[in-house]
């Protein structure tokens, strides 16, 4: 349920987005959606609703043929989901499938634009993805991730094969 816009300044479209740009912008250091979430009183997951990387991801990324599946992995993955650390410096995205690639470098640098931070896309093929023989596919299936809106989750893939 969407709450109404504080009356003291109706021009922020919630109390949320008052709470997050509050401690963005008047607090004294970087703050992990993890803190942003508990400052504003809610969920990570509406945190991340507001703030938008999975969702301007999954915009930029749904139209692209041979996407299979796709997340956000590594530290911002980890903040969303409540690990603490240091506040991620870029955003690291797994896509599964043959994208075109000149068409994935286009969507990501869309998204890069739009976000104002670096994207460190990792392609696999999805024989790559459900091999066991890589302990880095190992390690980030093991580490959270976050959906991009409609696409299919890599750990989807698993079961269809």
């Amino acid at each position: 349920m969407r709450e109404r816009a504080p009356a003291v300044f109706p021009v922020l479209r919630s109390r949320l987005t008052a709470a997050v740009l509050a401690r963005t912008y008047i607090g004294d250091g970087e703050y992990s959606v993890a803190d942003l979430a508990a400052t504003s009183e809610t969920d990570t997951g509406t945190v991340v609703i507001v703030l938008g990387p999975a969702q301007i991801l999954g915009k930029e990324l749904e139209g692209l043929t041979g996407v299979e599946a796709a997340a956000i992995f590594g530290s911002w993955a980890a903040r969303v989901s409540g690990e603490p650390g240091p506040a991620p410096a870029d955003i690291d995205l797994l896509v599964i499938g043959r994208p075109d690639r000149d068409d994935l470098h286009e969507a990501v640098g869309r998204a890069r634009q739009k976000l104002g931070r670096d994207i460190n896309t990792v392609t696999l093929t999805v024989d790559r993805w459900n091999a066991d023989d890589d302990p880095f596919i190992a390690q980030v299936r093991t580490r959270p991730m976050v959906p991009l809106g409609d696409i299919p989750e890599p750990q989807d893939l698993a079961a269809v094969q």
